[in-house]
């Protein structure tokens, strides 16, 4: 009776499972690359959005008196987006303004950013899997009207937000739209355990990071500098 396997047998199935499992990861990476490609077109279609509203407009969704009265507390026409409250009418100016939906195909509608999570409201990001739980929202933001203008990857309500994105998923963005550096350029990732100075922090399975990306970087016009 013939027992156990010969030497070439089992280089065969040695080649078999090398081969599954080099496939099983080419996959993944693909499955990845497309993952965050999708997120930089949906980006990208943000971009334009707000571009052709200033186009229009000659101002920045929320911060105008054109389609609301002034917004309290913020102040209005100053070149700047409060994440705290003008945040709450940024995506309704862009439905009213320029045709911007939401992903259930309506109009967006003001919220109260101190409490609101909802992708109906603002626009919620599958950039990782898992996703957090309270999602992954798109919330615009500048604090100088000579900075730069964010998007930035928080979870939760807008005013209260936490880190909301895995490092590595952070570096693949930076890497895809800047230059891969956590604390300069139109990419960067900040936040806890996110970052140690200029190098994401890949050995974090934390979704530590805040990400923050230059509104218009996208398609050109974005400005280089330090996060707001």
């Amino acid at each position: 009776m013939r027992k156990g396997f010969t030497l070439v047998e089992l280089s065969i199935v040695l080649v078999i499972i090398g081969l599954l499992i080099g496939g099983i990861l080419v996959a993944q990476s693909m499955i990845n690359t497309a993952r965050i490609e999708g997120v930089i077109r949906t980006i990208g279609q943000y971009d334009a959005a707000v571009a052709n509203f200033r186009t229009k407009f000659n101002a920045l969704p929320a911060d105008n008196t054109l389609l609301h009265g002034c917004i309290t507390v913020s102040s209005c026409n100053d070149g700047l987006v409060d994440e705290h409250y003008e945040a709450g009418y940024f995506w309704s100016d862009l439905s009213q303004g320029v045709g911007l939906m939401n992903s259930q195909g309506t109009a967006y509608v003001p919220f109260d950013p101190f409490s609101t999570n909802d992708p109906t409201k603002m626009p919620g990001l599958n950039i990782d899997q898992p996703s957090p739980a309270s999602g992954n929202f798109l919330i615009p933001y500048s604090d100088t009207p000579s900075g730069p203008m964010n998007w930035r990857f928080e979870s939760g309500a807008v005013a209260t937000g936490g880190g909301a994105m895995l490092p590595k998923d952070n570096l693949a963005l930076d890497i895809k739209m800047d230059d891969g550096i956590a604390n300069t350029g139109n990419v960067q990732g900040i936040n806890g355990t996110c970052n140690s100075g200029s190098n994401y922090n890949l050995t974090s399975t934390a979704y530590s990071c805040i990400g923050y990306i230059n509104v218009g970087v996208t398609n050109g016009i974005a400005n280089s500098g330090g996060a707001n």
